[in-house]
């Protein structure tokens, strides 16, 4: 379908330069186009793009459709957004969601990351998004969830006392100690299968949470949490977890790991930690972890639960 409608555009794009083009050489002959031919002209001319836009329309109404959702959703919970001169915003503000608030509206936020990551003045931190991979396991997939994760840690960060931020892709090739050596923290978004250093520090972390297949395992009361989506995963219920560590790589320096069983969860860590202020149990401890439920509906994370925090008692593992 997808194919048939961007032939229909380019088919609409070829009729309407050739119309234009019959229409300046009619008129090089005459004041106005004469006849049926003059006509014509006109009709191709000004259904072209119309026709152009539904072609467009047509052949990405599905992305289409879910950015409409997702930017209605936001709408409706008070954001303003401007494009092209035209601004929408809903009619009377409403709250956002608590967990998915912008670490703007409360300064401990940016205190309490700060002092989580030991982070002065001037540092620098590394904000690590897994590469993206098209292969067969969708749960090893880098994509929308991730990066809304990316923009919330960004946008949290950047209002940090004067921090030198830096966002990087961890491929497959990357040599993780040697990268993470020239900052003095980082960020991981995405769980094992997503990025190569979240599967580096979980592997070499005593987390009391592991991530198994579409599930992640809790070795404390052995209770496995497990996502559940309906058929078009727009809707359901899915698991992340954060982890506010030591690097196992370069021990003095700090580590905050945030990561889901799919980008839903990755989504929701990275919401928490962007209001990391309004949850002083995860700041208490030298070493924290937390397991993080959120509900999703029509594609868009609700609220995110903090259901589990501890602290870390144990060393590293070597």
């Amino acid at each position: 379908m997808r194919v048939l409608a961007l032939a229909l555009t380019v088919f609409v794009v070829a009729i309407s330069t050739t119309a234009t083009t019959i229409a300046a050489q009619t008129k090089d002959h005459a004041t106005e186009p004469q006849g049926i031919l003059g006509s014509l002209v006109s009709l191709l001319t000004g259904l072209a793009w119309p026709m152009l836009v539904l072609g467009v329309i047509i052949a990405y109404r599905g992305p289409l459709g879910r950015i409409l959702i997702l930017l209605g959703d936001r709408v409706a919970k008070g954001d303003k957004f401007t494009a092209l001169g035209v601004s929408v915003e809903a009619s009377t503000a409403a709250p956002m969601p608590a967990a998915i608030t912008s670490s703007e509206q409360n300064p401990a936020t940016t205190r309490s990351i700060v002092q989580t990551l030991s982070l002065s003045a001037g540092d620098s931190v590394l904000v690590a998004l897994g590469e993206a991979d098209y292969g067969e396991d969708e749960l090893a997939l880098v994509g929308v969830g991730d990066a809304l994760g990316l923009a919330l840690v960004l946008a949290a960060l950047l209002q940090g006392n004067a921090l030198a931020v830096t966002a990087s892709v961890i491929r497959k090739t990357t040599a993780l100690r040697e990268l993470v050596e020239k900052y003095n923290a980082a960020v991981i978004i995405g769980g094992p299968k997503a990025n190569q250093l979240s599967q580096a520090v979980m592997a070499s972390t005593a987390l009391t949470y592991e991530f198994r297949g579409a599930a992640i395992y809790d070795l404390n009361d052995r209770r496995l949490h497990q996502a559940k989506f309906s058929s078009d995963r727009m809707d359901g219920t899915d698991w992340g977890i954060i982890a506010l560590v030591n690097n196992p790589l370069v021990p003095d320096r700090r580590i905050a790991l945030l990561a889901g069983i799919s980008g839903y969860g990755t989504n929701a860590a990275a919401a928490v930690f962007a209001r990391l202020g309004d949850f002083p149990e995860l700041t208490a401890s030298a070493e924290t972890e937390a397991l993080i439920r959120v509900k999703i509906v029509g594609g868009v994370v609700e609220a995110p639960e903090v259901v589990a925090m501890r602290a870390l008692t144990s060393k590293p593992v070597t």
